[in-house]
């Protein structure tokens, strides 16, 4: 009885050695937080601020992937005019005037495409020619829809955003 005691004994105490050098549970949590912190900072994908005429807004984000390591995110977004976006102030411009695309993170060399919806009845869109992230605003007047579409090592993003066009680039829309 007593030799059983004693290899219980060496047993718990063995036990209690292993449990006592093993990091504590909050310790886990806390460094599994801290990691997950760090990998969504990476996971931000970059925004896009458009220019023309000095007048600057946020292109708002569409759909996107964003891969950082082994982890990633998927967004879905509609991808329709943003006509009914209360947030989408169009930038206001001059037909012909040049409109300069602004990422905060530089996308792929070549990779970036600007497509006009035809808002119209044809709902023809139009693919716009690009040079250095820059591009020249349609010949028509009134309210021009983009949509913006990047790629990075780590992904791909859509964004749209609206142009407000005159003849003569009119006072900004409020």
């Amino acid at each position: 009885m007593m030799s059983k005691l004693a290899g219980v004994g060496l047993t718990l105490f063995i036990l209690a050695m292993l449990v006592g050098s093993m990091p504590r549970a909050g310790s886990i949590v806390a460094a599994d937080a801290e990691m997950l912190k760090a990998g969504m900072n990476q996971l931000k994908p970059p925004t896009l601020q458009v220019t023309a005429l000095g007048d600057t807004i946020a292109a708002s984000m569409g759909s996107y992937h964003w891969q950082s390591g082994n982890v990633g995110v998927f967004a879905d977004a509609a991808s329709a005019p943003p006509s009914n976006n209360p947030n989408n102030k169009p930038v206001v411009a001059a037909i012909g005037d040049t409109v300069e695309l602004v990422f905060t993170t530089a996308p792929k060399a070549g990779s970036v495409v600007v497509v006009l919806w035809d808002t119209g009845p044809s709902k023809e869109n139009k693919l716009i020619p690009m040079e250095d992230n820059r591009f020249r605003i349609a010949d028509m007047e009134g309210t021009q829809y983009y949509l913006v579409k990047a790629n990075w090592p780590q992904g791909t993003i859509t964004y749209s955003f609206a142009v407000q066009a005159s003849e003569k680039g009119a006072a900004k829309v409020e």
